[in-house]
């Protein structure tokens, strides 16, 4: 059994086009595989939670559990873990960190639903949340090449925007746009993107 800490999953140095890749491939294996609904137990009065997500997906010859919790006083306020087994054998394959596979995963969802559903030949795209979701949204984003050339809106939040505005410069991407109002950013935005929780 291997044990993965948030950074040594980092350190894989796993490329985004190879994380999109394989969360499209999760999506067109979805209706071979068996995921029921995520079971949330909240305490505290609502302050905490734990989920538990399940999921088989035969088709890589797995089983496994995502458990997040948010614990209000604890930093990382939201934290998670998955449970990887084999399918065929039942044998727990591995104990592993999930706050940047989540993060990523849903940042390449996010980016695949634009790929997918935004209308031909848009030009402009607004980000609503710059944290790391939404971070990891455009890196997603970015990594098709056609997409370094649409004009970037960001929300501005806590001076994110301008750290995330100098993180996509050094990518190579200028036409961006801090906005400091909703209504400035989604006035002639074509996407709009909501990242936050």
């Amino acid at each position: 059994m291997i044990s993965l800490s948030k950074q040594e999953i980092i350190n894989l140095n796993i490329k985004n086009s190879d994380i999109k890749k394989w969360v499209k491939e999760a999506f067109l294996s979805k209706k071979y595989s068996n995921l029921p609904h995520k079971i949330s137990q909240t305490f505290n009065d609502g302050k905490n939670f734990y989920n538990t997500m399940p999921a088989i997906m035969p088709t890589i010859d797995s089983a496994g559990v995502k458990i997040v919790s948010r614990y209000s006083e604890r930093k990382p306020t939201i934290k998670g873990d998955i449970l990887l087994y084999s399918l065929g054998g039942g044998e727990l394959l591995s104990v592993m960190d999930a706050t940047w596979i989540t993060s990523k995963r849903t940042g390449a969802v996010a980016s695949l639903a634009v790929e997918t559903f935004a209308k031909k030949d848009y030009k402009s795209i607004a980000i609503i949340g710059l944290g790391e979701t939404g971070k990891s949204f455009l890196d997603m984003f970015i990594a098709k090449e056609e997409n370094k050339n649409k004009h970037i809106k960001l929300m501005e939040y806590k001076d994110r925007a301008n750290a995330v505005n100098k993180y996509l410069n050094s990518k190579g991407i200028h036409n961006i746009s801090i906005c400091s109002t909703y209504e400035e950013l989604i006035k002639d935005s074509d996407v709009i993107v909501s990242a936050v929780t």
